[in-house]
């Protein structure tokens, strides 16, 4: 699968409410290319694993959200 066929099987999820979804008090939105990069290597580092593509990219919303906050 690859970094493309990661952000367009969460494309829709991603732009959902949801519990993982980034706060209305988030300092910052990132971009899609942004999260799909990061979701991408998450799922790398999982071993490329087959369904739950919205694990990674919830994964690398909190993460950019955490970086964020570190730093401000």
């Amino acid at each position: 699968m690859t970094k493309q066929a990661v952000k367009m099987a969460v494309e829709t999820k991603a732009t959902m409410e949801s519990p993982e979804s980034v706060p209305a008090d988030s300092p910052a939105p990132f971009s899609q290319q942004e999260i799909a990069d990061l979701a991408y290597e998450f799922w790398l580092d999982r071993g490329c694993p087959h369904g739950s593509p919205d694990e990674d990219w919830f994964r690398a919303e909190r993460e950019l959200r955490n970086r964020q906050l570190k730093t401000s």
